[in-house]
C-alpha cells in the first residue's frame, strides 16, 4: 500500500473510532461550554493524543504492551468507570449557568488536557478498538513505516 492510502484509510478508522459521541465527547462539549474554546480544545486535544498513542502501538504491534494492559484489565475499567461517575456526579449537582465561564488561566488549560488523555487512556473501548484495527492493519502492511498510519489516526 503506498503511504497516501495507509494514511486516508488509518484516517477513516481513526475517525470511526472517535467520531461518535460517547462520555469523552460529552466531557469536550460540557468544557467547552463551561470554560470556552480554548478548555475545549484542550480536552479535544488530551483525547486525540491518547488515541494516538494507542494507535501507535497497535500500528508497532508491540503485544508486551498489550498483554500488560490486558493483565490489568479490571483495575483500568475500575478507575475509568470511577473518574466518569465522579465527573458525571459533579455535571449533575452543578448549577447550570446562564452564560459561559471566563477561562481562569493557562494551568487550567493543562489540566484539561492531562486529565482527558488519562481518562482516555484508561477507556477499556479505546484501548481495544485501536489496538484491533490499528493491529490488523499494521499486519496487512509487511514492512511499511506505520507512521502514516499512526498519524492518519490521529484524524
Amino acid at each position: 500500500m503506498p503511504p497516501l492510502e495507509i494514511f486516508l484509510s488509518s484516517l477513516l478508522i481513526g475517525l470511526s473510532i472517535a467520531a461518535p459521541v460517547g462520555p469523552i465527547g460529552l466531557l469536550t462539549i460540557q468544557r467547552t461550554l463551561a470554560l470556552g474554546q480554548r478548555a475545549g480544545l484542550a480536552t479535544g486535544l488530551g483525547a486525540a493524543a491518547a488515541d494516538a498513542v494507542y494507535g501507535a502501538i497497535g500500528a508497532f504491534g508491540v503485544t508486551a504492551v498489550m498483554a500488560a494492559l490486558g493483565a490489568v484489565r479490571l483495575p483500568l475499567v475500575v478507575f475509568g468507570a470511577g473518574v466518569m461517575g465522579w465527573m458525571a456526579w459533579g455535571t449533575w449537582r452543578a448549577p447550570v449557568t446562564e452564560r459561559a465561564a471566563e477561562l481562569r488561566g493557562g494551568a487550567d488549560l493543562l489540566r484539561c488536557f492531562a486529565g482527558t488523555f488519562m481518562l482516555t487512556l484508561s477507556n477499556p473501548a479505546t484501548i481495544l478498538s485501536f489496538v484491533a484495527v490499528f493491529g490488523a492493519l499494521a499486519g496487512r502492511l509487511q514492512g511499511a513505516s506505520p507512521w502514516p498510519m499512526i498519524l492518519g489516526g490521529l484524524g
